[in-house]
C-alpha cells in the first residue's frame, strides 16, 4: 500500500499542463505500450501517446483511462460497481511517469510513427483540447472505450491510416481473448466469467481487437499511412525501452477448480450417507451464497451501466431462487408439497450439464462442479420429499 501511495505522489509531481505551441522539425510522435501487470487492474496492459521535440525540450506522454480517487471509499466503490465512474485524460512528463512502470517490472514498448510535423501538431492540439475540463471526462467501457481505443480513435480521425488485419481478427471471441491474460490469475478469471454475459461470446473484429494495447501495437506494426511519397509503414522505429525481469510466479494452491471439485466430492459423500447435521450446514452455505450471487448478477445486468453484464446465462445456476431453499433447510414438514419443485430443479441442472455447450454463452469449466453440487443436493431434496409422501 505504501508503495502504491508513493507512486501516486510521484506521478502527481510529473503532471504537466501542455499548451499549444509551435513544434520544430525535430518533433516526433509515438505509441507507448505498457505490458501486463501483476494485478487485475493492470492485467491487460496500457496504451499512451508520446510526443517529443528535443529542440524545445518537450517530452510528454498522454494517458487515457486515468481517474481520480474519491476519499469516500464507499461512494467510489458504488460508482465503480455501477459503471458510472468517470475516467479522464492526463498528461505527464515522459521520463517521470514511465519510471512507475519500470518499478512495476512491466515491459515498455516504444513505436515511433510516420507522421509529419503538421500531423503531429494536429494530434497534439486535439489531445490538449481533450484536457479541457469540459472534454476531459468520459464514461469508461472496458471493451469499447478504454485507454487503447481512445488512442486508436484519435489516430484514425486525424490520419489517413490503412489498418492491417490481424490474424486473430474474427477468430476468437471477446471472452477467449481476455482469458489468455487471466490464466495466471484463476480467481480473477472465475469472477470475470461469472459477471460477464453472453454478449462477449461473439467473434471479435479487427477494429475491436484494438481494445487490448498489445493488439493495437501489433496492428500498427503491420499498417500503412498515406504520405506525400505514397503509402509507407506506419511504424518507423520499434524498440523496447524496458524488458521485464523474469520473475517466478507462485502458482495458486487453492484455485477455484481445486476448491469446487473438492466441495462437490464432499457434498456427494455426505449426501450418500445422509449426515443430516452436516448437510444442513452445507445447504445453508450453498443456497445462501448462490442466491446472493444471483442477486448481484441481476443488479449488474439491470441496475448498472455495464453493457456486457447483460444476457448472463450464469443466472441459470447462480439464481436468487436458491434463497427460497433456506426455508426448507430449517423448516420441518411441507417438503412433500414441493416435490415437483425439487424435481424440476433437478431436471434443470441435469439439462444444463447435458446441453452445456449448446447454450449461447461460454461457461468457465470451474462452474461444472458447482452445477454438479446443485444437482446432487436438489436430487437429495426431491428423493426425501417423495419418501415423505
Amino acid at each position: 500500500m505504501l508503495f502504491r501511495l508513493s507512486l501516486i505522489f510521484f506521478c502527481c509531481l510529473c503532471l504537466v499542463r501542455p499548451t499549444k505551441a509551435q513544434l520544430t522539425e525535430s518533433a516526433k510522435i509515438g505509441l507507448v505500450t505498457i505490458g501486463e501487470g501483476a494485478d487485475v487492474a493492470s492485467l491487460y496492459g496500457h496504451t499512451a501517446i508520446r510526443i517529443k521535440d528535443p529542440q524545445i525540450n518537450l517530452d510528454e506522454i498522454f494517458h487515457y483511462g486515468t481517474y481520480q480517487f474519491d476519499p469516500n471509499q464507499v461512494r467510489f466503490a458504488i460508482k465503480f460497481a455501477k459503471g458510472s465512474l468517470m475516467y479522464q485524460i492526463s498528461a505527464y512528463h515522459f521520463e517521470g511517469t514511465i519510471e512507475q512502470y519500470r518499478r512495476e517490472n512491466r515491459s515498455i514498448r516504444m513505436q515511433w510513427l510516420a507522421c509529419n510535423l503538421q500531423q503531429i501538431e494536429t494530434i497534439r492540439n486535439a489531445l490538449i483540447d481533450n484536457l479541457e475540463p469540459e472534454n476531459r471526462y468520459y464514461k469508461y467501457d472496458f471493451f469499447f472505450d478504454n485507454c487503447a481505443t481512445r488512442v486508436a480513435d484519435i489516430f484514425s480521425k486525424h490520419l489517413d491510416l490503412q489498418l492491417a488485419t490481424h490474424p486473430d481478427a474474427n477468430k476468437y471471441t471477446f471472452r477467449e481473448t481476455i482469458d489468455r491474460f487471466q490464466a495466471k490469475l484463476p480467481w480473477a478469471d472465475f469472477g470475470v466469467d461469472i459477471a460477464l454475459g453472453s454478449l462477449i461470446d461473439r467473434k471479435i473484429t479487427n477494429r475491436e481487437l484494438t481494445f487490448l494495447p498489445g493488439y493495437l501495437a501489433e496492428i500498427y506494426t503491420r499498417s500503412t499511412i498515406t504520405s506525400e511519397s505514397g503509402k509507407v509503414s506506419f511504424v518507423t522505429q520499434d524498440e523496447m525501452l524496458y524488458s521485464p525481469i523474469d520473475e517466478e510466479i507462485d502458482s495458486e494452491t487453492f484455485t477455484p477448480g481445486t476448491i469446487f471439485w473438492s466441495v462437490f466430492g464432499f457434498v456427494l459423500l455426505i449426501s450418500a450417507f445422509g449426515f443430516r447435521t452436516i448437510t444442513t450446514i452445507v445447504d445453508f452455505i450453498l443456497f445462501l451464497s448462490l442466491g446472493l450471487t444471483g442477486i448481484v448478477l441481476l443488479l449488474l445486468w439491470l441496475g448498472t451501466d455495464h453493457a456486457m453484464t447483460a444476457n448472463n446465462y450464469n443466472l441459470i445456476w447462480a439464481n436468487p431462487i436458491h434463497l427460497f431453499m433456506l426455508y426448507f433447510v430449517f423448516a420441518s414438514g411441507k417438503k412433500a408439497f414441493f416435490s415437483k419443485y425439487f424435481q424440476a430443479l433437478t431436471l434443470i441442472y441435469l439439462f444444463l450439464i447435458v446441453c452445456w455447450v449448446l447454450l449461447p454463452q461460454e461457461f468457465n469449466t470451474v462452474f461444472v462442479p458447482i452445477v454438479f453440487t446443485l444437482l446432487v443436493r436438489y436430487y437429495y431434496w426431491f428423493r426425501n420429499s417423495r419418501q415423505t409422501n
